[in-house]
């Protein structure tokens, strides 16, 4: 099981997180705008975080028994990624805000263009993307990209909750609207397909987003 979460900050918090990793026995878990890196330490759990100058980051949590490889992130602390076998693992948080629209683009268009891997390989693109790629992902206020929709189509990714199914599955809320920022996407090759097993939207009492 992969989690994708946003937002840990407090003591509280961070037990409740522990209680959710083990009732719900998580293989690895990505968390964005962590502030408190060096308290993520959970019983039969490793981390590795990235942690910027603002003092907010990315991290990726794993049960020991997992073998983890290749880590790389960037001084910006927007991204984090690690190997799992031969899967590339990439958890990501993009500039928020109609303000920072033109850094977010930028973003995708350069530095995670950049970082991923240049030949073919088994991909989950994981995070708090701040956007969506048309309006059905959200209500109220626009926040499309067509940078990272170029992105996700030029690459073949697919998104690993069925839309289709899901039309209202948004993961923030606010007072002027809803949507669906925090996303997986995968390479599906076969045999990523055969073993999906299902994808879902809940809530978390430590964080202010629904985890995917």
């Amino acid at each position: 099981m992969t989690l994708n979460i946003n937002g840990i900050e407090t003591h509280t918090r961070l037990c409740m997180l522990e209680e959710f990793l083990h009732r719900h026995d998580v293989d690895i878990i990505l968390l964005q705008e962590v502030t408190n890196g060096d308290k993520l330490v959970f019983k039969g759990y490793q981390s590795i975080i990235n942690i910027g100058t603002l003092g907010r980051g990315t991290a990726i949590l794993y049960k020991l028994h997992l073998q983890l490889y290749r880590f790389e992130r960037i001084p910006t602390r927007r991204w984090i990624a690690a190997y799992l076998e031969n899967t590339c693992i990439v958890n990501m948080y993009a500039p928020s805000g109609t303000a920072n629209r033109s850094e977010r683009e930028e973003f995708f268009n350069s530095d995670v263009v950049e970082l991923l891997p240049q030949s073919p390989t088994k991909l989950t693109l994981d995070g708090d993307f701040n956007c969506v790629l048309s309006n059905g992902g959200c209500t109220g206020q626009r926040t499309c990209s067509r940078a990272l929709d170029r992105l996700i189509y030029g690459i073949r990714l697919k998104d690993a909750l069925d839309v289709a199914l899901n039309p209202h599955a948004f993961t923030n809320f606010t007072s002027t609207g809803a949507a669906r920022l925090g996303r997986i996407y995968s390479y599906m090759t076969e045999d990523l397909l055969c073993n999906k097993q299902g994808t879902e939207i809940m809530a978390a009492d430590f964080t202010d987003h629904l985890s995917v």
